[in-house]
């Protein structure tokens, strides 16, 4: 007997009036959960701090001109200088903190910015596992997985500081829909949007290439299957050698 109702392949992946009411639910959810506590002043530790002045650092380069665009290894050197915890470049991708200069730049310098863009890359990543579950298995799994992610004692922790976990996750998330979406129909353009957002991953975080590596191998064992096309598989595996 099959216990799961996989959705037909002509409509996953669209968003319905039903799905839309789930999503709001499950945003305000956490927005309540991640955002508790968000006004509190101060960074919880080093690696917080580190990764609040590297959205600085994007933001005030950005907002300095033209003059500090040419010489962007100089401007955080002087940076640094004044503000020693930066990890850009040297322990930490650059993703989130330019996405975290966005948040700055718009909300104003503070560690409520820093962790308002945590929180926003907490709904991108509940929005995705929503979306990969249900297209497997129906809205209803789909909104407890979510539920679950959000529940877990990992994600309240990451997810009301300001740390790369949860957009790391959120980027994971996505990448599970558009592999999910590129099996539906495996085409050139659909294989390249994968690997795009696969190597956006490791923006994030450089645990991110496990994402690309795990979804070499199963285009591997696809190809075998004759699922998708071999070129397809080697492109693949060649995309995760030069990640590594």
């Amino acid at each position: 007997m099959n216990f799961i109702k996989t959705q037909p392949a002509s409509s996953a992946g669209r968003i319905t009036v039903a799905d839309c009411a789930l999503l709001a639910a499950l945003w305000a959810a956490t927005a309540v959960v991640l955002g508790k506590d968000i006004a509190l002043g101060g960074l919880a530790d080093a690696d917080s701090a580190a990764h609040a002045m590297d959205g600085v650092l994007i933001h005030d380069w950005v907002m300095a001109g033209p003059s500090a665009w040419r010489s962007p290894m100089e401007f955080a050197r002087q940076q640094y200088g004044h503000y020693p915890t930066l990890g850009i470049g040297r322990h930490y991708p650059p993703g989130f903190a330019v996405v975290e200069a966005a948040f700055l730049a718009t909300f104003g310098i503070s560690a409520v910015s820093a962790r308002l863009c945590v929180l926003f890359f907490g709904l991108i990543a509940i929005t995705g596992t929503f979306v990969f579950v249900r297209d497997l298995a129906g809205r209803g799994a789909g909104s407890l997985a979510a539920m679950t992610l959000l529940a877990m004692p990992a994600t309240t922790l990451w997810g009301r500081q300001t740390m790369l976990e949860v957009p790391t996750l959120a980027a994971l998330a996505w990448g599970a829909v558009t592999f999910s979406w590129y099996l539906r129909h495996p085409s050139n353009r659909r294989l390249s949007v994968l690997l795009a957002i696969s190597l956006g991953a490791i923006l994030f975080k450089q645990t991110g290439v496990f994402l690309v590596c795990a979804m070499a191998m199963t285009l591997m064992v696809c190809a075998i299957a004759k699922v998708v096309r071999v070129a397809h598989s080697l492109t693949a595996m060649a995309v995760a050698v030069v990640a590594l």
